[in-house]
C-alpha cells in the first residue's frame, strides 16, 4: 500500500515568525521525523542541531531542501514535485513541512501538491504527499504598527504592488491563522486584528500565540485542508453568493483589490506582490463551487475561455498549458463573476459599445515590456474597432477585452434611446482625461446595430457550388447570404455573393468565402442597419402547433407563420398552403 505523507504549509510575510515556528516544530518531543522544504536557505535561520534532531533532508548536505526564490507555478513547479517525490521515496520521514517565501502566495503551492496524484506513476511509485493544513503566520504587533490593526487591509485605495495585497492573499487562502506576538498588543488591539482577519477569511481558525509557541496538535494532523473549501471560503466569495448590494458591501466589507488584469506595472517585471497563477482547470474548479446560476457560471467560463484562447495563440501553447497571471487571482475572478451577475440581473436585449480606447505607449507586465495594446488584448479585440490616442498607459486589459467580446452585440455610435439609468466606474489612476467607464441603460423604438458585408464576384463556379457556399456561410453563423446576377468584364455573366455578419465574425466568414469559392479577393464594408423588434412565439391551432414570427416598432406591428410549419401541416393534411393559412386565420 502506498505511503501517504502529510504536508504542513507555512506561509506569512517576511519576519512574521514562520522560521521560529519551524524551529519549535523541529524540537518536538513526539518523535516525529520531519523533512523541510524552504524557498531560500539564505533567509532561513535553522540551527544545525535542529536539522540533525529533526531529521531534515535536502540536496547539498542531506539536511535541507532548497528552492530558489521564484514563481512556484512557473519555473519551480516541477522542482517542488520532484523534491516531494524524492523525500517520500526515502521512506524516512513522517511529515513534510514547506516554509514558503515571505513574498509567495500559498495557493500555487497548494495547487501543485494537489495535482501530483494526476501527474502519472513516475511521481507516485512509493507514496504521495497530502496537504494536511495551511498555516498563515501573522505578526500581530506589526499588524498594529504598520497596518492599523489590519484596517488598511480593508481599504479601497491600494495599488497592486502594495504589501497589503500579499498579506490579504496569504490570509484568504489558509486553514489556520497564527497571530504571533499576541501578548505584545493590548487585548483590544488583538480583538481588532481578529475581526479584520475574520472579515477576510471567515472560516479560518485563529490561534493567538507568542513566538510560535503553539500546541502542535492544533496544526499537525488536522486534516483541515480541502482545496474546494479553502478556494471558496474567502469573504469576497460569500459576498458574490449572497448577492450583496453596493451599499451593504461598502458598509460591511470594504475589501477591494485594484489590479490590472493579467498585466501589472512593476519595475522588476516578474514581481511577487499579488502574484498568483492559475490555469483554466483551476478557474473551472472555483466557478463550479459558486452558488450562482448556471448562466452566470457559463458566462464566467466563456470569458476565461476567450482569454485562454488568446493567450494560447500569442504564446503558441495549448490552452490546457496556459497559466493566467494577474487575471487568475481570486479577486480577478470575483470581478468577472460580478459583471456576469450584473448582466444576468439586467438581462438586456442587446449590448452596444463605443470603439475601444486601448491607450498608448508600453506596459511592464509578467512577460516583460510590451506595447499597448498587449498581444492578448489585441487578439481579443480582433475585428472590434479600437483606437489609441495620446493617453499613455493600458486602458483596456485582456479581461476587459474578453468581457466586451463576450457580451457586446455591436460597436459604434450610441443610438437614439430613452435612458433609464446611468452608471460610472471610476479608475484610480490619474490621466489627462477622466478615467472612467460609463454605462447607460435604456430603450429604443427600433433596433439598430453595425454589421459587416463581405462580397465577391464569381464567374467560374457552377450554380450547385455557389448554393453549397451559401449554405456553409449560413450554417457558419452568417446573418444573411445571397447572390445577385451581374455582368462582368469581357461581357461575361457572373454572380455577386454577398454575406452579412457580425463584426466579430468577419474573419471567420472571410475564411469560409475563400474556402468555398474561387474568388481571389473580397470587398469589406461596415454598415449600419435598422431592424424591428422581433420575436417568435409558439401558437396552438386546430391543425397543430406553429411558430409565429412577430415584428414591431416604428409604428409597425406584423406577424407571419413560419413557412416550415405551414409546409409540414399542408403535407400532413393533404392541403395547399393557402388553405392551411385560411383555416388558421379562421380558428
Amino acid at each position: 500500500m502506498k505511503q501517504e505523507v502529510p504536508v504542513l504549509l507555512l506561509t506569512g510575510y517576511l519576519g512574521s515568525g514562520k522560521t521560529t515556528l519551524l524551529n519549535r516544530i523541529l524540537k518536538n518531543e513526539k518523535g516525529i521525523k520531519f523533512a523541510v522544504i524552504v524557498n531560500d536557505i539564505g533567509e532561513v535561520n535553522i540551527d544545525a542541531d535542529m536539522i540533525q534532531q529533526g531529521g531534515v533532508v535536502g540536496q547539498q548536505d542531506d539536511s535541507l531542501v532548497a528552492l530558489q526564490n521564484g514563481c512556484i507555478c512557473c519555473t519551480l513547479k516541477m522542482d517542488l514535485v520532484k523534491q516531494l517525490d524524492d523525500i517520500i521515496s526515502l521512506q524516512r520521514f513522517d511529515y513534510i513541512v514547506i516554509e514558503a517565501s515571505g513574498i509567495c502566495e500559498p495557493a500555487p503551492i497548494a495547487q501543485t501538491i494537489c495535482s501530483i496524484p494526476s501527474m502519472g506513476t513516475q511521481y507516485c511509485q512509493v507514496g504521495t504527499p497530502r496537504l494536511d493544513c495551511i498555516v498563515t503566520v501573522v505578526d500581530a504587533l506589526r499588524m498594529k504598527d504598520e497596518f492599523g490593526c489590519g484596517k488598511s487591509l480593508l481599504g479601497a485605495k491600494r495599488d497592486e504592488e502594495d504589501i497589503e495585497n500579499l498579506v490579504i492573499q496569504q490570509i484568504e487562502f489558509c486553514n489556520i491563522v497564527l497571530l504571533n506576538k499576541a501578548s505584545e498588543v493590548t487585548p483590544e488591539e488583538l480583538e481588532r486584528v481578529k475581526q479584520i482577519v475574520r472579515a477576510l477569511q471567515p472560516k479560518a481558525e485563529i490561534i493567538p500565540c507568542d513566538y510560535g509557541n503553539v500546541d502542535f496538535e492544533k496544526i499537525l494532523g488536522t486534516g483541515m485542508f480541502n482545496f474546494d473549501d479553502v478556494a471558496t471560503s474567502a469573504a469576497w466569495i460569500s459576498e458574490i453568493e449572497n448577492h450583496q448590494g453596493d451599499e451593504e458591501d461598502d458598509d460591511e466589507h470594504e475589501h477591494e483589490h485594484e489590479h490590472e488584469h493579467h498585466h501589472h506595472d512593476q519595475e522588476n517585471g516578474h514581481g511577487h506582490e499579488g502574484h498568483h497563477h492559475s490555469g483554466m482547470h483551476d478557474v473551472e474548479h472555483i466557478v463550479s463551487h459558486l452558488t450562482a446560476s448556471r448562466q452566470v457560471k457559463e458566462d464566467i467560463l466563456a470569458v476565461y475561455g476567450l482569454i485562454a484562447g488568446a493567450e494560447s495563440k500569442v504564446h503558441g501553447v495549448p490552452v490546457p498549458d496556459i497559466h493566467f497571471h494577474e487575471v487568475g487571482t481570486l479577486d480577478a475572478i470575483a470581478d468577472v463573476a460580478a459583471v456576469c451577475l450584473l448582466m444576468e440581473e439586467l438581462a438586456p436585449e442587446q449590448v452596444l459599445a463605443s470603439p475601444v480606447h486601448v491607450g498608448s505607449g508600453q506596459v511592464r507586465c509578467a512577460h516583460g515590456l510590451l506595447s499597448v495594446p498587449t498581444p492578448a488584448t489585441a487578439e481579443l479585440l480582433r475585428g472590434i474597432p479600437m483606437y489609441g490616442g495620446e493617453i499613455p498607459g493600458e486602458l483596456c486589459t485582456p479581461t476587459g477585452a474578453a468581457l466586451l467580446r463576450h457580451f457586446v452585440n455591436s460597436f459604434g455610435p450610441m443610438p437614439a434611446m430613452r435612458t433609464e439609468a446611468i452608471g460610472y466606474g471610476m479608475g484610480k489612476k490619474d490621466f489627462p482625461a477622466a478615467n472612467c467607464v460609463r454605462a447607460l441603460l435604456g430603450d429604443t423604438d427600433e433596433r439598430g446595430d453595425t454589421v459587416v458585408e463581405l462580397s465577391c464576384n464569381l464567374d467560374d463556379m457552377t450554380a450547385e457550388d455557389i448554393a453549397f457556399a451559401v449554405e456553409e456561410l449560413l450554417s457558419g453563423g452568417a446573418l444573411d447570404a445571397y447572390t445577385v446576377p451581374i455582368g462582368m468584364k469581357k461581357g461575361r455573366p457572373g454572380t455577386m455573393l454577398r454575406v452579412m455578419c457580425d463584426p466579430a465574425d468577419r474573419d471567420r466568414m472571410a475564411e469560409l468565402l475563400f474556402r468555398h469559392t474561387t474568388t481571389l479577393g473580397l470587398r469589406e464594408e461596415e454598415i449600419r442597419r435598422r431592424t424591428l423588434e422581433r420575436r417568435t412565439e409558439a401558437v396552438e391551432t386546430p391543425l397543430g402547433a406553429v411558430r409565429v414570427k412577430r415584428a414591431s416598432g416604428a409604428g409597425v406591428d406584423r406577424q407571419k407563420i413560419e413557412y416550415e410549419d405551414l409546409a409540414r401541416l399542408a403535407r400532413e393534411n393533404g392541403l395547399s398552403l393557402a388553405e392551411i393559412r385560411r383555416r388558421i386565420r379562421e380558428s
